[in-house]
C-alpha cells in the first residue's frame, strides 16, 4: 500500500485496537495473475510472544477455499468510515480528495482442524453476541445443529508476518484548512462525515 510518511501508522497498540473495532474485512489470495476475494469476519489475536494471527472461516463451497489450502500466503483488508473531503472547504484553490483509514494484514496460510473450527466459531459467537439481551451461545445450541454447520464450513489461520496501516485525514494541510475540514464534515449531518471529523480530532489532540 502506498503511504505517505504523513499517513503512516506505525503505533501497534493502534493498530491492533482498529483491526478489532473494524474486524470485518476482505481475504484476499491471487493465482496465475487473478485475484479472489471473500468478505468475513475476522477473529484478531496474539500468541506465541506477541506474534499476530487472525482467523476466519468461509462456506467450503467457496470456491476460494481451494486457494486457501493451496497458496502460501494471503492479504486481509481493513477499513472504517470514510468521506469525500471538498477542495472548496480550504482556504486556496486545490483538488478535492478522499479521507479514510485502511490496514493491510500479509500473512502465511493455514487450514484449520474441526476441533479449532469450533473453538473459533464459539469465540466469534461470545464476541458479537456479548451485548445482546438475549446472547445466543454455541453451547446451549443443538449439538447437531453445530456439527452439520462445522461440516459446511472451513475454517483458516493467518500467521501476520507484514502490516501495513495508513490514515489519511487531512494530515498534510495547514492547521486552518484542517479544522475547516472537520467543521464541513460535521455540518454534513451524515454518520461517516461525523466518525472522520472525529478521528481528526483525535490526531489533533496527540499533535
Amino acid at each position: 500500500m502506498y503511504i505517505p510518511r504523513y499517513y503512516s501508522v506505525l503505533d501497534r497498540d493502534e493498530i491492533i485496537r482498529f483491526l478489532h473495532e473494524f474486524s470485518f474485512g476482505i481475504l484476499i489470495t491471487s493465482e496465475n495473475n487473478v485475484p479472489v476475494a471473500t468478505h468475513i469476519p475476522f477473529l484478531i489475536f496474539e500468541k506465541e510472544n506477541q506474534k499476530l494471527f487472525l482467523q476466519g472461516h468461509m462456506a467450503s463451497a467457496n470456491p476460494h477455499v481451494d486457494q486457501l489450502k493451496r497458496l502460501p500466503e494471503a492479504l486481509s483488508i481493513f477499513s472504517s468510515s470514510h468521506h469525500y473531503i471538498s477542495s472548496s472547504w480550504y482556504s486556496h484553490p486545490n483538488v478535492s480528495t478522499w479521507n479514510y483509514r485502511a490496514v493491510h494484514v500479509y500473512g502465511s496460510i493455514r487450514i484449520i482442524s474441526k476441533e479449532e473450527l469450533l473453538s473459533q466459531v464459539t469465540d466469534m459467537q461470545h464476541l458479537h453476541e456479548k451485548n445482546n439481551v438475549h446472547p445466543v451461545e454455541v453451547e446451549n445450541l443443538p449439538p447437531k445443529l453445530i456439527d452439520g454447520y462445522l461440516k459446511q464450513i472451513t475454517g483458516f489461520e493467518i500467521e501476520v508476518n507484514d502490516v501495513q496501516a495508513k490514515y489519511k485525514l487531512s494530515q498534510n494541510r495547514n492547521e486552518k484548512d484542517y479544522e475547516s475540514v472537520i467543521e464541513h464534515l460535521r455540518q454534513l449531518n451524515n454518520p461517516d462525515a461525523e466518525a472522520v471529523a472525529g478521528e481528526m480530532e483525535k490526531i489533533k489532540k496527540k499533535q
